[in-house]
């Protein structure tokens, strides 16, 4: 159920407003425009796979839909138009490639945990998708669009955003690199980081819930421009 939930229903919502937005946001090429078609047909392949429980098989599907995402949206190709940066930090269109890192991350972790499974990484991919992934796009698009769509208001603080993000980060490599290290036993010390990379965590969404509120608590652009 974890997997359907990942892989057929969030990892689907980010690919759709990755196809509409990204391009127009980040600057980067369009989309192919085969690939939400393709997309669609390989998750419901995957997600038949996860409901026949032929582990391997879904693994496999998960970690050609995270590929074809990537190459299909151009994410870690060079920008062709210059990213609409203006009222967030500069480091905005970064963070949304590193979210598909994570993404591929988690593809292959996945693999890895079917065929070792006393490896204890299905744990560590799990974390990469939910956080590496979907947060990081969450806050990075967020931070974006939110104060746009709340009556054209400008973001409290680029640098908070900045701060959140990379806050966020810090915490997901922590716990992914502590889960691999520590559930199988290779460096059992890795497991001191599991509670940092929570705390850190939590003060990223902190972060996060502040920058928003501060903006929201503002009055529109427009009114501004007029005083």
């Amino acid at each position: 159920l974890v997997e359907l939930m990942a892989w057929a229903f969030l990892a689907p919502f980010v690919f759709g407003f990755s196809t509409r937005w990204l391009p127009i946001f980040a600057g980067l090429r369009p989309a192919v425009a085969w690939i939400p078609r393709a997309l669609a047909a390989i998750v419901a392949a995957g997600a038949l796979a996860t409901l026949l429980g032929w582990w391997l098989a879904a693994a496999l599907v998960w970690a050609m839909t995270a590929v074809l995402a990537a190459w299909g949206l151009r994410i870690f190709l060079p920008s062709v138009a210059a990213a609409k940066t203006q009222g967030v930090h500069w480091t905005f269109p970064w963070f949304l490639r590193i979210a598909y890192f994570w993404l591929l991350v988690s593809a292959g972790l996945g693999i890895v945990a079917v065929l070792l499974p006393a490896s204890g990484l299905s744990g560590s991919g799990r974390h990469a998708f939910t956080v590496g992934f979907i947060a990081t796009m969450v806050l990075t698009i967020g931070q974006r669009i939110l104060p746009a769509f709340s009556g054209m208001r400008k973001l409290y603080s680029p640098a908070l955003m900045f701060l959140c993000l990379a806050t966020l980060e810090i915490g997901c490599l922590l716990r992914v690199s502590g889960e691999m290290l520590a559930y199988p036993g290779w460096f059992p010390f890795a497991w001191r980081w599991l509670p940092l990379s929570a705390s850190l965590e939590v003060a990223a969404f902190a972060i996060f819930a502040y920058n928003l509120i501060r903006t929201l608590l503002s009055p529109p652009a427009h009114t501004l421009a007029q005083k």
